[in-house]
């Protein structure tokens, strides 16, 4: 039997290259198959790292306004708790300007016993000093401007208007002007701040008559002094005023013009005394007064008694003119009830009292504010009652030995323009019946 050798390493493996090196056989009726391009790879993804980081900033952006507006939301909470006062928006008012300026219209004024006449504005109003004083008379014209405080208007309040005085004064060592006037100017550098300026004494004329004049500015007020003699006094001529920008140019022209119309008389009438006596011989009293008209003009009566025209005086003081219609004034009236019932003083007084109050709701619609207090009328005790009558003051008292009652009621011009005379009034009262426990009593 024969065997058969197996075929070497090396054969085998030179067989194995020739076959992998002859093609495959492909038919011939099929085509050849194309080459196909594998698809490229999808793109990697980028990494997000970035937008995360924005998301992560703005939401700490959010956090941190929603942190702060709630903070300041609480804030508001607390400071409303703590401060319930209401809010103001402080602005600061406008300058106001001068309006244009109308005709104006003038009244005069006379006062014979001085020597003196004047013209003023209407809208300008008068004062007199105090008849029953010892001091030199004073005359003014006074203007309220718009921004002046209502009352009484003096050289120390003055802030928007003007003051026109007269002051007569006696020379019985008959100075010269000019020392009159410089020891004037001085008075003023002595009580003017630094910034204040004053000019020097200059010589002028007033209805003919020489006259020494200076000027200060800016000492709270600005003025324009003026000495001028006559005859018989020495007159001390005052112009006093005070505005803003162009108001006070007003003020000023407004004093001028007044000081122009000024006429001194040379020769005046015969001397009178200012003050009188008026005497009631069916009541028994009487009292001293500045020449009052008891004719012009009737003064509002108590509510409460019952008074005849035998009981009934009014004492208005029209040296000044005839109070207007309508206006206020400076007056009063005294009434006396003869109190036929007798009616105790103390229940006479409660009566009036309620019978004032309710006219006062009457005629104003509201509830006074009244007060009570005592006084004096001339030596008799007297009850005054403040705010319980609409028009002004009442002072009620008990004529000394008698039933009767009399009720004082005083009106005035303006609040505490008739104060000082009414007061030297007052005191000037007399009661023929002697007053108990008085140095005039006689048993």
């Amino acid at each position: 039997m024969d065997q058969t050798n197996p075929p070497s390493a090396e054969g085998a493996a030179q067989n194995v290259n020739q076959e992998s090196n002859v093609l495959p056989e492909v038919p011939s009726s099929q085509p050849p198959q194309s080459l196909q391009i594998p698809p490229p790879p999808p793109p990697r993804p980028r990494p997000k790292f970035k937008i995360k980081k924005r998301y992560i900033l703005l939401t700490v952006l959010i956090s941190f306004i929603v942190v702060i507006v709630t903070l300041q939301e609480l804030n508001k909470k607390r400071v409303e708790i703590i401060d319930q006062s209401p809010k103001f928006n402080i602005t600061e008012a406008p300058t106001p300007t001068p309006e244009e300026e109308p005709a104006k219209q003038w009244k005069s004024f006379s006062a014979l016993q001085h020597g003196i006449t004047f013209k003023y504005p209407v809208e300008s109003y008068l004062e007199k000093s105090n008849p029953f004083s010892q001091d030199s008379p004073v005359y003014k014209a006074i203007f309220r401007g718009k921004r002046q405080d209502e009352g009484l208007i003096t050289e120390s309040n003055l802030f928007d208007g003007y003051i026109f005085k007269i002051v007569v004064n006696t020379n019985p060592q008959n100075r010269p002007l000019i020392d009159l006037a410089k020891n004037k100017k001085s008075s003023f550098a002595f009580s003017c701040p630094d910034l204040a300026q004053i000019s020097e004494v200059e010589a002028t004329k007033i209805d003919g008559l020489t006259a020494q004049t200076f000027s200060v500015i800016n000492c709270n007020s600005d003025y324009k002094v003026t000495f001028v003699v006559s005859k018989n006094f020495v007159y001390e001529i005052d112009q006093i005023y005070r505005g803003d920008i162009g108001f006070k140019q007003k003020y000023e022209k407004d004093t001028d013009e007044i000081i122009l119309s000024l006429k001194i008389d040379r020769e005046l009438p015969p001397p009178e005394d200012p003050i009188i006596t008026f005497t009631s011989n069916a009541h028994r009293f009487s009292f001293r007064h500045p020449r009052f008209n008891t004719d012009c003009c009737q003064v509002p009566s108590p509510v409460y008694g019952t008074f005849f025209n035998l009981g009934k005086f009014y004492f208005v003081d029209t040296s000044l003119g005839i109070p207007e219609k309508n206006k206020p004034f400076d007056g009063f009236g005294v009434f006396v009830d003869e109190n036929e019932k007798k009616v105790p003083f103390e229940m006479y007084l409660m009566n009036e009292k309620n019978a004032l109050l309710e006219d006062y709701r009457i005629i104003t619609g509201r509830n006074p504010e009244e007060s009570e207090e005592k006084t004096k009328v001339g030596e008799v005790d007297a009850v005054l009652l403040k705010g319980y009558a609409w028009w002004g003051d009442i002072i009620m008292l008990q004529i000394p030995n008698t039933s009767k009652v009399m009720i004082i009621s005083k009106t005035e011009f303006l609040p505490g323009s008739f104060k000082e005379v009414f007061g030297d009034i007052l005191n000037s009262f007399v009661f023929s019946s002697p007053v108990a426990g008085s140095s005039d009593s006689r048993e």
